[in-house]
């Protein structure tokens, strides 16, 4: 991985008087990427950023151990019928408790991730990785064979090809809003029939329990979306399972990516792998499937926390008869009612039904205010100096001079600028 974006004076690979090659000296760990049907995320990027600039430490405190049940942490918003339920799991700086974090031998730990051996895997015919399956799988594992420790890792139709084949191979695997359920998953690999679908889908429910046998790790991160449905029908083990509380409008890994959660994620399960001290994570033992919890993710400034709970509890928590509608990226939540606001509203429409008669929009929360919540997007859609029309609540960016909605001028004393 080190050589992905090599440090000044270092020499390539293999080159005279360079560093020995993967193949003449392997690393201890290597990591398997499965390419996705998109393209994203490039896992070269990502492991390139982890060679050179991970901390163990940092990477263990920025994906923390699950340790707090989410009712602890949410108290009587867990049920709530507003937007508040969601919008703690999005809440920004330190005025609310970090989840209590189960003690790891950070004193083991080394000062920085030690360089890892990558290898890079793409199906450029888009088959998910079950062509030739067991020729792929006699390729992986003679260069397996050569490491200590293997990570595989994907998203979509790379998570379904590190799920299928990490089986036997892996001491831990990641997948991302993996479709595992072919019959009905809008993206899919060609079949000669709907039992063909079925059958692929039975192979990889299949693998993720010769893994759990094996005492291979595997975790699956997935957003509250149709990609929930697939990863609960995996039988995976305790904890295995985050749930991360938003309906994405672009793919899932591409988001976590850009919103700086894929990389504590992505490191955290390196590490941990890396330290024999550190065993995989599971409390009050080992859970029967039919027992087993699943977790919810908060995301923040680039930490991704955990709180786990029943099944049964994250369903209601996200689709109960009184939930409230899961948000988008850059969506808001009102400092005041807690409602969430579309990305492209500068105030919030609920306050503002509430306004009287000949009140200013003004007098409504807005998106710019100080505290407000907003789930992760790949950049803020208000900028210095755009504005909100406290005449018809339109915005506006700060290039315009009126209000495309009702046209006032933009000096307008009613006005809401970002500072």
């Amino acid at each position: 991985a080190s050589q992905l974006r090599r440090a000044p004076g270092v020499l390539i690979s293999g080159a005279p008087g360079g560093p020995p090659g993967c193949g003449e000296a392997p690393a201890e760990l290597l990591v398997v990427a499965f390419a996705a049907s998109q393209g994203e995320p490039e896992w070269l990027g990502l492991l390139r950023g982890l060679s050179d600039s991970g901390s163990p430490s940092k990477a263990l405190s920025s994906y923390p151990v699950p340790s707090q049940h989410l009712a602890d942490f949410l108290g009587s918003r867990m049920e709530s019928r507003d937007g508040s339920r969601f919008a703690a799991m999005w809440q920004p700086g330190d005025d609310v408790a970090p989840p209590g974090e189960a003690v790891e031998a950070t004193e083991k730990l080394p000062d920085v991730i030690p360089d890892f051996d990558v290898l890079c895997v793409c199906d450029g015919r888009m088959r998910w990785y079950a062509e030739d399956a067991p020729e792929l799988e006699q390729a992986l594992s003679t260069v397996c064979a050569r490491y200590k420790k293997k990570l595989f890792l994907g998203a979509s139709m790379g998570g379904f090809g590190a799920l299928l084949h990490g089986a036997k191979l892996a001491d831990a695997v990641v997948a991302f809003g993996p479709q595992t359920l072919l019959n009905q998953a809008i993206l899919r690999p060609p079949a000669s029939d709907v039992a063909a679908l079925e059958g692929l889908a039975g192979r990889v429910r299949d693998a993720v329990a010769v893994a759990k046998v094996r005492g291979a790790r595997v975790e699956v991160h997935c957003a509250a979306d149709t990609h929930l449905e697939h990863a609960l029908a995996l039988p995976l083990a305790d904890l295995a399972l985050t749930v991360h509380p938003l309906c994405p409008r672009t793919p899932f890994a591409r988001l976590m990516e850009r919103a700086g959660v894929l990389w504590p994620i992505v490191a955290g399960s390196m590490v941990r792998l890396m330290v024999d001290e550190l065993a995989p994570f599971s409390l009050g033992g080992a859970a029967a499937a039919e027992e087993a919890r699943v977790c919810v993710a908060r995301w923040e400034d680039g930490r991704c926390s955990r709180y786990w709970l029943s099944k049964e509890a994250m369903v209601s928590y996200f689709f109960g008869d009184h939930a409230p509608r899961l948000p988008r990226p850059g969506d808001w939540f009102c400092t005041r009612c807690s409602e969430r606001n579309m990305k492209s509203q500068f105030f919030c429409n609920t306050c503002a039904r509430q306004l009287q008669a000949g009140e200013h929009w003004s007098r409504a929360s807005n998106a710019a205010e100080l505290g407000t919540c907003r789930v992760a997007d790949r950049g803020f859609f208000l900028r210095r100096g755009d504005w909100g029309c406290g005449a018809c609540g339109n915005t506006n960016q700060g290039r315009d001079r009126r209000c495309s909605g009702c046209r006032a001028n933009w000096d307008d004393v009613r006005h809401v600028f970002v500072p």
